[in-house]
């Protein structure tokens, strides 16, 4: 089982949608892979004003590539959960 944390931003620069999907480089592939059928946290910095700290659990379907940016890819949410 492995524990995964996901930091969120509502301003990032990644197209993130928590409940869908989550954009990251592929430096993180290997993490975020090892994550596939577990839950993960999300996090936005509390430094940020008006954030949350820990908001929400999603379970992590699938890994692929995002086919609308080269070097990236999509950690797709489970959905439902």
């Amino acid at each position: 089982m492995t524990k995964g944390v996901f930091i969120h931003r509502s301003d990032s620069i990644y197209d993130d949608s928590p409940a869908e999907r989550y954009q990251f480089p592929s430096q993180y592939l290997g993490r975020v892979s090892a994550c596939i059928g577990d839950w993960i946290i999300y996090y936005e910095p509390r430094k940020i004003r008006g954030t949350r700290g820990y908001f929400a659990v999603a379970k992590v379907a699938q890994v692929v590539p995002d086919p609308s940016a080269k070097g990236m890819f999509l950690a797709l949410i489970e959905p439902g959960c």
